[in-house]
């Protein structure tokens, strides 16, 4: 009976067994979803243009806007943030992963479509083990394997048609292959191919550039420490001359079928970089170590206290002393167990989202490649914080700008965990997953209370739906195409509406609003408001009718 059960164990330590199980787990888990809802606001502009991509049977990135005739500026673009190219009305500047999807999504949906994300977390699974094989053993790998596949975010993203699971598996990739480079192991074809990893990541997400920055320049300078100064040398350009070729292959599909320039996001969010110092480190506190999005919280007090005994616990650590280790240990349970206990919602947080994380700070690091992870993955975060995208903070799980950090903390975490006590391994390992499961219940909720609004929305007897949100009518995905919708921001914008929807021949337009009292405009009568909830929120529903 023994040797039957470890046979079994032994069977899950076969990578394509292993890869088909934890991928197997993942298309359940998302059975619990709607399609038609969202993690976040920038997915459901996704879908609504990969929606649009296979319903036309094209490859170009158009949202179209059916305003256009009397607003061709799109000012009141029901996407917000969508700008006019040579193609059309492009919002996304991501293109290989939507040109993927789309004959997947056009033969099943957005669910088969998920298959991508999903495969991306496999894939940051098996590079997590990659990176714990060469801190320690093949038993680390598994449980790196196991960590991060369950109890980190990569199982929330797994599950959401966004860019984060396959572009943090091409970073924790490009980071086991340098681990290799120190060791001296084929270093011209590994650098090459992690900085092609790089630039694949970077064309999908802005962050990548940071970390390329920290993982190429740290190999760099520990090459040159250990005076391979050759070795050095061609791991810098090998890794650029990679990175340059696939970034130079994104920008010929970008000119081939439209969309806005990646390269100008990364641009704009490298001038954006050191300004507004004050919100930059509010946010950087928020991302990092709040139990929920609120701003100033008390937990948010809770978790800069864990992070000052983190920090503590690994400078006594370094001096031989693992005492504050342990103390810091319970304090990253209580963070989960907190998190659990308030209920469900976003956790922006990385280390209250990713308990695993915490665990790499309780231990002096042992070796050199063990040094060079957990210093890649901490001297990052300032970088990310200084030029990350402001205001999204809050809404968001695990920090989603630094989930490489997140990753390679809890693989160093889980290399930490199983040099340790069951009790360890056991107690961090199921925490993290109850957290996971939390985050997972949480889009559960969000994605269908979403989905049962936007129905509601659709249904209304106005002949168009006016947003005063920016980014609300991104939630709804493939709901943009059912109907007509605007966007109207300021006060300036909605003076607009009137005037366009009576230019239109249409007589009549509903307002999404926070506001609960509405006004008469120019041009527009009120006719009756409704009162509303989505989620925590409450909306009202204002009607108005043209009149002459």
């Amino acid at each position: 009976m023994w040797a039957s059960r470890t046979s079994k164990l032994d069977a899950l330590k076969n990578p394509w067994v292993a890869s088909a199980l934890l991928l197997g787990i993942y298309v359940v888990l998302s059975l619990l979803m709607s399609p038609r809802g969202y993690l976040g606001t920038d997915t459901g502009a996704k879908v609504a243009t990969l929606d649009l991509m296979a319903a036309n049977d094209t490859a170009e990135p158009d949202l179209g806007y059916w305003a256009e005739t009397w607003d061709p500026d799109g000012r009141l673009h029901p996407i917000y943030d969508t700008g006019r190219t040579e193609t059309g009305w492009v919002h996304v500047t991501t293109l290989p992963m939507l040109e993927l999807a789309r004959p997947l999504y056009s033969l099943g949906g957005y669910r088969l479509a998920l298959v991508l994300p999903m495969l991306g977390s496999v894939a940051a699974a098996h590079a997590c083990r990659a990176v714990a094989r060469r801190l320690s053993d093949d038993d680390a790998g598994w449980l790196a394997f196991w960590a991060s596949g369950l109890a980190s975010p990569m199982a929330v993203y797994a599950l959401d048609f966004w860019e984060h699971a396959p572009g943090v598996a091409c970073m924790v990739g490009a980071t086991a292959l340098l681990l290799a480079v120190l060791d001296q192991e084929r270093p011209v074809l590994r650098s090459v191919a992690a900085g092609m990893l790089l630039g694949l990541s970077a064309t999908m997400r802005t962050e990548t550039f940071v970390y390329a920055l920290v993982l190429v320049g740290g190999a760099s300078v520990a090459l040159l420490l250990r005076r391979a100064v050759q070795t050095a040398i061609v791991t810098g350009l090998s890794s650029v001359t990679g990175f340059a070729v696939v970034w130079a292959g994104n920008h010929l599909l970008e000119r081939a079928v439209g969309g806005a320039p990646r390269g100008s996001r990364a641009a704009g969010a490298a001038r954006g970089g050191l300004s507004e110092l004050g919100d930059r480190a509010q946010e950087a506190v928020i991302t990092t170590l709040a139990l929920r999005p609120q701003r100033l919280s008390s937990v948010v007090v809770l978790g800069c206290a864990f992070a000052g005994l983190l920090m503590l616990a690994w400078v006594k650590g370094r001096a031989g002393d693992d005492r504050l280790g342990y103390l810091a240990l319970v304090g990253a349970w209580l963070m989960a167990v907190l998190v659990i206990l308030k209920g469900l919602g976003f956790v922006p947080g990385l280390l209250a989202a990713t308990p695993v994380a915490a665990v790499a700070m309780t231990a002096r690091p042992s070796t050199h490649a063990h040094r060079y992870v957990v210093g890649c993955a901490v001297a990052a975060l300032p970088l990310v914080w200084a030029f990350q995208f402001l205001g999204g903070a809050g809404p968001q799980w695990g920090g989603r700008y630094t989930l490489t950090s997140a990753l390679l903390l809890a693989t160093a975490g889980a290399v930490v965990a199983s040099q340790g006590p069951r009790w360890l391994r056991v107690g961090t390992v199921a925490l993290a997953v109850l957290v996971t499961g939390s985050g997972v219940l949480w889009l559960r909720e969000r994605s269908n209370a979403i989905d049962d609004y936007f129905d509601r929305l659709v249904a209304l007897e106005e002949d168009v739906v006016v947003a005063r949100n920016g980014f609300f009518i991104r939630e709804g995905g493939p709901a943009y195409a059912e109907r007509r919708w605007l966007t109207a921001v300021t006060d300036e914008d909605l003076a607009l509406v009137p005037d366009l929807v009576r230019r239109a021949g249409l007589g009549s337009f509903a307002v999404i609003d926070a506001a609960p009292l509405p006004n008469d405009l120019s041009g527009a009568r009120a006719a009756g408001t409704e009162e509303t909830r989505l989620l925590s929120a409450i909306l009202y529903i204002h009607s108005y009718e043209i009149v002459d």
